[in-house]
């Protein structure tokens, strides 16, 4: 269904919803009640496309419609009765203080202070620009996990979840994962973050999302969080970035999760682990590059695919000649 027919079934709701009385004073003047038959017909997704553009108050007489409206207003009930936003940052910053001095000496002995500051920001992509900004310090951050429950509340997430800077621990997470909290079309990013959460939590906290797109930079006990489990859990990954502090971890990543990227419908198209060690054998890498072969010789393929899969395991490098591998020389 085009654009076009999706908004004239959008007038055609808006009419349908509107009561006729107004149109009684002459018989002359009444108009034929609209017909849903072609609204019924139409795909949830259309359907969910028309209620969007309408205000809450038309949205709950088009429930009363029909059944197939009642149903998608029903499933999609956050999404129809909140606004949404398109980008949510949870920051903490520190910021420089003047300097204390410490004694009167001849070189007086100065104190450099610094303040952590806690934000959140929500941008509207639309606008390009930010829509709200809240802040207070660490030491009473009541006032930004007030600023957050309403935001979450208020709010429908499409765009992303990001944490700079930021402490993820259980509170957090358990807040992110209430059932009136929507994020789900929303990827997640965390930078120089610390976490004190479990896996299972973060599993947790990445299923609330999309579950395509997940990108964790440089942040604090995160080796024993990232799993086969937590990438196993998702048929649907895009992009995944995983940069560590220490070069020398090694991730508990096998080739499992290698064998599952290559099985989803769509491959991931962009995988950053510049440098990471993993539990990645050449055979898992060839599995992935000859299922992006195989794709490539049934169809044409449009998408570009950036890949880098981190240090494989040594002992795996006499695979390098393995039949029907292509190599050329730097």
């Amino acid at each position: 269904m085009h654009l076009a027919e999706a908004q004239g079934l959008g007038v055609l709701l808006k009419l349908h919803t509107v009561s006729f009385g107004v149109f009684s004073r002459s018989p002359a003047m009444s108009l034929p009640e609209p017909s849903t038959s072609q609204i019924v017909c139409a795909p949830s997704e259309v359907l969910l496309r028309i209620l969007k553009n309408l205000d809450e108050k038309d949205v709950r007489n088009a429930s009363a419609t029909c059944f197939a409206l009642q149903s998608v207003v029903a499933a999609h009930m956050s999404h129809l009765t909140r606004s949404s936003i398109y980008d949510l940052t949870l920051q903490c910053r520190e910021e420089p203080e003047q300097p204390v001095t410490l004694g009167k000496f001849r070189f007086p002995l100065r104190k450099q202070i610094t303040k952590r500051k806690v934000s959140l920001l929500l941008r509207n992509k639309k606008k390009k620009q930010w829509i709200r900004e809240g802040a207070g310090p660490e030491t009473s951050g009541r006032d930004v996990d007030d600023l957050l429950d309403e935001t979450l509340k208020k709010f429908v997430i499409d765009g992303a979840v990001n944490f700079d800077r930021f402490t993820v621990d259980e509170k957090l997470c358990a807040k992110l994962t209430e059932s009136f909290v929507d994020f789900r079309n929303a990827r997640l990013t965390f930078t120089l973050c610390n976490f004190q959460i479990s896996p299972a939590q973060l599993m947790d906290l990445f299923k609330c999302s999309s579950q395509r797109s997940l990108s964790i930079e440089f942040c604090e006990n995160v080796d024993k969080l990232l799993s086969d489990e937590l990438f196993l859990c998702t048929d649907a990954l895009e992009h995944v970035n995983i940069q560590l502090r220490d070069k020398h971890t090694r991730l508990e990543l096998s080739d499992k999760v290698l064998e599952h990227w290559a099985s989803q419908k769509q491959l991931p198209t962009r995988i950053f682990l510049n440098q990471t060690k993993t539990n990645f054998t050449l055979s898992g890498v060839v599995k992935l590059i000859k299922a992006l072969q195989f794709r490539s010789a049934r169809a044409t393929v449009t998408q570009a695919y950036s890949w880098d899969l981190g240090n494989v395991i040594a002992s795996e490098i006499q695979q390098l000649f393995i039949p029907g591998i292509a190599s050329t020389s730097p």
